[in-house]
């Protein structure tokens, strides 16, 4: 078994709740298998979403001014003769939301104009399934689709009324300024690269 540098490509990643864009770097292991091809990815992503958002955004009934944040994604990829692969991937991501004033979850009445920060983790184990093409070329695209499981933590900073629910995550189904909950994740890929 040794190990050779492969790919460098860019993901762009759509779970049902927000949009982010990951770069990384992948390496081929156990090339003595010829009937599969063996890769290990590591990615890192930024997200891309800052529109402010009133009853909707980032993870579904929410207001919020603006969110940012980062991805770390770790990928163990079988890819079969006919270009089918299964993967193995852990998921890390991390954002930090300001959020404008504290709003009543319902009827997203203002309460009081406190901006404060809600600080948010996920965690995720997701099998996925796809296809792999290369072209003669060196480049390959790559799509694929994911289903696992996330547990999700949050927690808020500088909110005044802490007893005043602001509202709850659509999918997760936990308040989304604090607390913590295990939910599904769901996720739709789509890769562009180059082999060296």
């Amino acid at each position: 078994m040794y190990v050779l540098p492969t790919a460098v490509g860019g993901d762009l990643f759509w779970d049902l709740e927000n949009f982010w864009i990951e770069t990384g770097y992948a390496r081929e292991y156990g090339k003595e298998n010829r009937k599969t091809t063996n890769y290990l990815d590591i990615k890192l992503g930024a997200i891309i979403y800052y529109k402010p958002t009133h009853g909707g955004g980032l993870v579904g009934n929410i207001n919020a001014r603006f969110s940012k944040g980062y991805n770390l994604n770790v990928e163990q990829k079988i890819i079969f003769k006919n270009n089918v692969y299964y993967s193995t991937n852990v998921f890390y991501q991390y954002t930090s939301t300001l959020r404008d004033g504290e709003r009543n979850a319902e009827t997203h009445i203002l309460i009081n104009e406190n901006n404060y920060t809600v600080k948010r983790s996920v965690y995720c184990l997701q099998p996925k399934v796809g296809i792999h093409l290369t072209y003669p070329n060196h480049f390959y695209f790559d799509i694929g689709l994911a289903a696992g499981i996330r547990y999700v933590e949050s927690h808020s900073l500088g909110k005044i009324n802490t007893h005043i629910n602001s509202g709850y995550e659509t999918l997760v189904k936990k308040e989304f300024d604090k607390g913590s909950a295990f939910a599904q994740k769901i996720s739709f890929q789509i890769k562009l690269g180059y082999h060296f």
